[in-house]
């Protein structure tokens, strides 16, 4: 089973950190959004809960982070070239 996938921008290659990395912040997001909500369908309810900074910044921080450091290392190293070595 081949999976989409987001394209990098620069490159056009399936790049994984940033599917994984948008996909975290869209469902932390959605999450955000139905913060508090309490759905009511006749004499049933559904509470959608609440969710603090400490929590999205678990999800988010580890991805994200991922991400930039997979950027930063995967860059060519400009100061080698300079160096002559």
């Amino acid at each position: 089973m081949k999976l989409p996938w987001i394209k990098h921008p620069r490159s056009g290659d399936p790049d994984t950190m940033l599917t994984m990395a948008l996909g975290a912040f869209l469902v932390c997001l959605g999450k955000f959004l139905v913060n508090g909500v309490i759905l009511t369908f006749g004499d049933k309810s559904i509470n959608l809960g609440v969710i603090d900074a400490g929590l999205i910044a678990a999800l988010l921080t580890p991805t994200l982070g991922a991400y930039v450091m997979r950027k930063y290392s995967s860059s060519p190293d400009k100061k080698g070239e300079e160096d002559g070595k």
